[in-house]
């Protein structure tokens, strides 16, 4: 009796200590992550791909997913620590919810979840360019992300050329956000799809790296009350620009640029002898002011048509916005029913700048020299606000207009091959007494600064005179 008590009490005391050595449970769940689509994307298609990857410490056993909270759904895997899963879903149309999870031996479960919506309307495209300024060089890894209605829809990064594009995208006003280290910040609020299908977004060098990149929040009114964005207009647009300043952003503010149909920036590149822009230098708020005459010079008609308000504002680390606003605009300005004469003697000057030219710096030179002809040097004047810094090529376009009918405006356009032609601006119609043979003494000038210009290739331009009708040069 004694020795059974010893044995029970033995294999009792054994039990504990195999009781005491056995491992702990296994309480670590699996994680998950979907590559495939992107958080917050846009498809145009109902069915789609999801793609991912499943990780465990012991074994991700299965896999299973949820469309919009409904049942779950068996996804075929081979069991292992490491597993990918691909499945097809179909989608509503509208915001669909799709939710991934991931078992352990252990019934232990890891989620993940990805917003999807589904419009068949989202068929159209988004590309542009990322320049450190109006003619300047490209910026490469800067990162870009693509809102709508305040929600995020994409995210890419510009190419070594600054090139970038987002596709499958619903018709709707977007705004674009470029940051990239090291350099400011740049926005460009206002972007209509489909009807612009390219852009170029501006992103200069920091002022201090350590500064917020974070460009300044605009308003932008009529009259600091009345909105300026779908409003009609005759021969004037009444308009204020104020920072909005319980945002975040760098003080003082350095320039805040106001134009009609083409984006503002330094006169040098913007201004031409029959259109301006409007700047304001270290002000928060313009006040009330309005474009008109040489502002708005060449643009609208007579029974309106839709042109766009841009401004443009730096704050003291070089952050950028770029607002774009569409209005209706009539011009009711008589030379719109003169019969027209083809511009004469136009001529265009590719200039490539060896040195850049300092964009706020009052040392910047007065004049440049370049070549006009075969073995003869032209001087061309430069103002204190000249050729941004980074800038390496733009077209000088020169010509005349001595007829007597008097242009409403002339468009600039721009063709690789003589035949198919895209206009790149337009400026106020005006005549002069005379066409000087220099070229660039001519009294009519454009300055083509596109990021798509590129050194080596041929391009050909020509200048159309518009009144009543349309004539060519």
């Amino acid at each position: 009796m004694r020795l059974a008590k010893g044995v029970l009490w033995a294999l009792a005391s054994l039990g504990l200590w195999l009781a005491g050595c056995s491992p702990a449970p296994d309480i670590q769940k699996p994680t998950i992550t979907i590559t495939q689509p992107q958080n917050g994307s846009t498809v145009s298609t109902a069915q789609i791909t999801v793609q991912g990857t499943a990780q465990d410490n012991t074994q991700v056993a299965r896999i299973t997913y949820q469309l919009n909270g409904g049942q779950e759904q068996q996804i075929t895997i081979t069991p292992g620590q490491n597993v990918s899963f691909q499945f097809q879903v179909t989608l509503q149309q509208g915001q669909n919810t799709i939710t991934v999870h991931a078992y352990d031996q252990a019934n232990n479960k890891g989620s993940a979840t990805v917003q999807v919506t589904y419009d068949p309307t989202a068929v159209h495209n988004l590309s542009g360019t990322v320049v450190s300024e109006y003619a300047g060089g490209p910026v490469a890894g800067s990162t870009l992300k693509l809102y709508k209605n305040g929600n995020l829809v994409a995210t890419t990064l510009s190419g070594a050329d600054g090139s970038f594009s987002f596709g499958t995208l619903a018709p709707g006003t977007y705004r674009l956000e470029a940051q990239k280290p090291g350099m400011a910040g740049s926005v460009l609020e206002g972007i209509r799809v489909p009807e612009m299908t390219s852009v170029t977004l501006i992103q200069r060098q920091a002022f201090d790296a350590t500064a917020t990149t974070t460009p300044p929040t605009l308003l932008i009114t009529q009259d600091g009350t009345q909105s300026l964005e779908g409003g009609t207009f005759t021969n004037s647009i009444p308009f204020r620009v104020q920072v909005d300043t319980t945002k975040d952003y760098v003080r003082p503010m350095r320039y805040i640029y106001v134009a009609l149909g083409r984006t503002p920036g330094s006169a040098f590149i913007t201004n031409s002898a029959t259109w301006t822009r409007q700047v304001f230098s270290n002000v928060e708020d313009t006040g009330n002011r309005a474009l008109s005459g040489a502002n708005v010079a060449g643009f609208g008609s007579a029974s309106g048509e839709t042109v766009y308000v841009e401004v443009v504002a730096y704050d003291f680390n070089l952050n950028r916005s770029h607002y774009l606003i569409p209005i209706t605009f009539k011009n009711t300005s008589a030379n719109q029913n003169n019969n027209l004469s083809s511009p004469t003697r136009v001529a265009a000057t590719a200039i490539t700048l060896s040195q850049a030219v300092g964009f706020f710096s009052v040392k910047s030179p007065t004049t440049l020299k370049v070549p006009v002809a075969k073995g003869t040097m032209g001087e061309l004047t430069l103002d204190p606000e000249a050729v941004p810094e980074g800038s390496n090529l733009y077209v000088e376009v020169r010509w005349c207009y001595t007829a007597t009918a008097t242009p409403f405006a002339f468009d600039i356009e721009r063709s690789t091959d003589g035949t198919n032609w895209t206009r790149v601006g337009t400026v106020g119609g005006a005549r002069s007494s005379s066409c000087p043979d220099n070229p660039l003494d001519r009294p009519f000038f454009f300055r083509d600064a596109s990021p798509d210009l590129t050194p080596g290739q041929t391009y050909l331009y020509r200048v159309v005179a518009r009144g009543a009708n349309q004539a060519p040069s």
